[in-house]
């Protein structure tokens, strides 16, 4: 039952993308947000705003609801379960101009993870193989960013005394946003992605357990850097410490086939395609001591974060905003952007010191519960909404 002291209106979460039965990986990270809003008694239900779906489509996900639509859904939501506060995942242009035609009233609040608020540049790999024009295709992006820098800030000028805008880290903010868009919300927070470390829960890894090499990511976009790790396993295999470790690979994509098809000849390399229900990665967590997580481009890193909650010690690249989340030799271990070879080396480092490897996991654990546990950053948003009057 609902506590009526946690706001007299229903709240509705937008987001771009939410888990399904047949999409479990997409935006994990607020679904963990709603399970944790619902959980303290906050009335939330979810909107996945999708323009190509004209007919509103419902389903229920792990006990949340969900609809699916365009501009009029969304409308006929706020409008027939008297929402009074947005909490947007993803806004874009379209959506925003959507957003637009609610009445003062209605409050937002617009999380900032990364993607669509950030220049063509900083992505510029995506794209490698589309076969346009390249010059043609950056004339294109040039106008594209240039019409979301203008969206971006006539909006929140607009908006400015019913939105609020929270950045997942100080550095996308400062380094990316602020640089990329041409300004800062004046009224923004910089609060992290949660981890639920009661789902993800430490249990003490033994020495041996480093040894099991854990990889659990898409394989649809060339920033997760997929590649690197398959290039890693490579070298490895070259190494006589290597027919000592277990390395399992769990995923899917576009780059599967290719990437994984250069090591499935190798005896300790275990290969599993398809995704998994966030309910199951717990399981593989515990199997696994190090998580082998390459990374091009990240804000925060929440697969990361939920693997050092279990214990397990990352092996990572200390590009964009990782090294704020992570500290090289204490809870992780860090390579150069694009390094295949410190992967190796940091792969090497777990296999021969045990003791540091203990010592690391336990650090791990320990930083994502102090700084990024749903105990912690709950509370922290559940303020927020507090703080707009409702």
């Amino acid at each position: 039952m609902q506590d009526t002291h946690r706001g007299k209106h229903p709240y509705l979460v937008v987001t771009s993308g939410y888990p399904s039965a047949d999409d479990l990986y997409n935006k994990a990270f607020v679904h963990t947000r709603v399970r944790y809003y619902r959980a303290q008694g906050f009335d939330v239900r979810v909107f996945d705003y999708d323009r190509r779906v004209t007919e509103p489509e419902t389903y229920v996900f792990d006990g949340v609801p969900v609809t699916v639509g365009d501009d009029a859904a969304l409308r006929s939501e706020v409008a027939h379960r008297g929402v009074r506060k947005l909490l947007v995942h993803f806004l874009t242009p379209r959506l925003g101009e959507c957003l637009r035609g609610f009445g003062s009233d209605v409050e937002t609040v617009v999380w900032f993870h990364g993607y669509g608020a950030d220049g063509w540049h900083r992505r510029w790999w995506e794209h490698i193989d589309s076969g346009r024009d390249l010059r043609e295709w950056v004339r294109g992006r040039d106008e594209h960013n240039a019409r979301t820098r203008d969206f971006y800030q006539s909006y929140f000028d607009e908006q400015a005394d019913r939105l609020q805008a929270v950045f997942v880290s100080a550095w996308f903010r400062d380094h990316v946003f602020g640089p990329d868009m041409g300004f800062v919300p004046e009224k923004s927070s910089v609060i992290h992605n949660p981890v639920d470390t009661s789902l993800f829960g430490y249990r003490k890894k033994n020495a041996d357990e480093r040894l099991k090499v854990l990889l659990l990511r898409p394989f649809n976009r060339r920033f997760y850097g997929n590649d690197l790790a398959v290039r890693a396993i490579e070298l490895g295999s070259r190494r006589d410490w290597f027919k000592e470790m277990r390395f399992t690979l769990v995923g899917d994509g576009d780059y599967w086939d290719d990437l994984t098809g250069r090591i499935a000849h190798l005896e300790n390399v275990d290969l599993q395609r398809g995704f998994v229900a966030q309910r199951e990665v717990p399981g593989l967590h515990a199997r696994h001591g190090t998580f082998l997580v390459p990374s091009r481009k990240d804000t925060q890193g929440v697969s990361r974060d939920e693997a050092m909650s279990s214990g397990l010690v990352p092996i990572t690249h200390a590009v964009d905003a990782i090294p704020d989340f992570v500290t090289n030799g204490e809870d992780a271990w860090l390579a150069p952007m694009d390094s295949a070879v410190e992967l190796v080396e940091a792969l090497e480092r777990v296999h021969a010191d045990p003791e540091m490897y203990l010592r690391m996991s336990e650090t791990a654990a320990f930083r994502v519960r102090q700084q990024r546990s749903l105990d912690v950053i709950g509370p922290q948003e559940l303020a927020l909404f507090a703080d707009t009057g409702l």
